[in-house]
């Protein structure tokens, strides 16, 4: 019995915890990619909207259901733009060093 809890606390050791604001194509996708990974991430997403999806979801409108999603965010400030060409890999190394 001892030696199951040692396993626990050393496998609790080795787990890092990730926390994931919004539940929208990138919280999810984030999630989705570092579970893919590794199974060392303890993953929390965190919406406070009651379904997911973010801005890509069906709303009703007028008595019709309409769908809205992506939004596009125009600047030429190259600062915002820095890992526009990155995979979403190197991406991920940037911020989990």
């Amino acid at each position: 019995m001892k030696k199951k809890r040692e396993n626990k606390v050393e496998m609790e050791k080795n787990t890092k915890r990730v926390a994931v604001i919004g539940a929208g194509p990138a919280g999810l996708t984030v999630a989705y990619e570092l579970l893919k990974r590794s199974s060392e991430f303890d993953i929390t997403i965190f919406e406070k909207e009651k379904v997911v999806g973010g801005l890509s979801k069906t709303v009703s409108f007028a008595g019709n259901r309409v769908d809205i999603g992506g939004h596009r965010y125009f600047t030429k400030d190259k600062k915002y733009w820095r890992f526009g060409n990155l995979s979403c890999q190197k991406i991920m190394t940037v911020f989990l060093k």
